[in-house]
């Protein structure tokens, strides 16, 4: 190994130090080696791998849990839904997701999470897209049902949504039949910051169309009237899940409602419109019971 000096000058040609290189001599010539470029590390591309999460024993009341999370997976956490639905996909799969979700009605939809303005207009095209007839139909079978519920049979009182667009689920046979039996009837009325009354309904001539396309007492008809304790609440939605919480269109109103609700809420919905998970927002309230066709 050989150190040499050589003399480094400033533009005024004032020397400013010395300067030392190193040359490495070959073996054979005496001559310096040429410098060698620094190899090229490329980095192992990692397995990545997504997120499984089992539900929990509780089903009825699935929450948020944690992850177990494999080498290279994202550093996320999901909503689980309850039983054996799947969260993302990821291979091998687990034996236990398909068991469920297989025959679940919603299993032939894209099994990843969107959001809820997403999904609110996805269902919605879904149940504008159904007929008149079909419509019809399957609030036939829905009201059915509730009819044959024992809470709604001995409900004192019935608060009840009048559907009146978009192919919401009927409820004018079961506003009927409650007025018939003489039963209260109470019908939503929206105010202004998101605020929610409701009006004891006597006939269908005190209905005219509010502003937001919704059939609601006319100004001369409005008689308030606060839910009594033990009654039924029959929830309209855009969509449903499993862990039976709802998307409307935006508003708020039933989600500040059934916050302070001591009575059954019981959600009407077609099975088109009825979607594996997302994720809820603080505000949202899940309805007590979920009636389909």
């Amino acid at each position: 190994m050989k150190r040499t000096a050589r003399s480094r000058r400033r533009a005024d040609g004032k020397p400013t130090g010395m300067a030392w290189k190193t040359t490495a001599p070959c073996m054979c010539s005496g001559k310096p080696l040429p410098r060698r470029a620094p190899p090229v590390i490329t980095p192992k591309p990692k397995k990545h791998r997504r997120l499984w999460m089992k539900p929990s024993s509780n089903w009825l009341d699935g929450r948020w849990q944690t992850l177990t999370k494999s080498p290279g997976g994202p550093k996320t956490i999901h909503w689980i839904s309850t039983r054996s639905w799947t969260i993302d996909r990821v291979s091998p799969q687990p034996s236990w997701i398909w068991k469920n979700s297989e025959t679940a009605p919603c299993a032939a939809r894209p099994n990843r999470m969107i959001s809820k303005d997403e999904l609110r207009g996805i269902a919605l095209a879904a149940r504008r897209a159904l007929s008149p007839e079909v419509a019809a139909s399957k609030s036939a079978e829905i009201t059915a049902r509730v009819r044959a519920l024992e809470v709604f049979q001995q409900a004192p009182c019935v608060l009840s949504y009048v559907s009146s667009k978009d192919n919401e689920v009927d409820t004018r046979a079961l506003i009927d039949g409650v007025l018939r039996e003489g039963r209260p009837v109470l019908v939503p009325v929206a105010k202004p910051r998101g605020v929610m009354i409701w009006s004891a309904l006597r006939d269908w001539d005190d209905l005219a169309e509010s502003r937001f396309g919704i059939l609601e007492p006319r100004a001369e008809s409005m008689r308030p009237t606060p839910p009594p304790p033990e009654s039924v609440c029959l929830v309209p939605g855009i969509a449903f899940n499993e862990d039976r919480y709802r998307i409307g269109y935006g508003g708020g109103y039933f989600d500040r409602f059934l916050a302070g609700f001591d009575g059954i809420s019981i959600g009407l919905a077609f099975r088109e419109q009825l979607y594996p998970r997302w994720i809820p927002d603080v505000h949202d309230i899940p309805v007590r019971m979920l009636v389909t066709d």
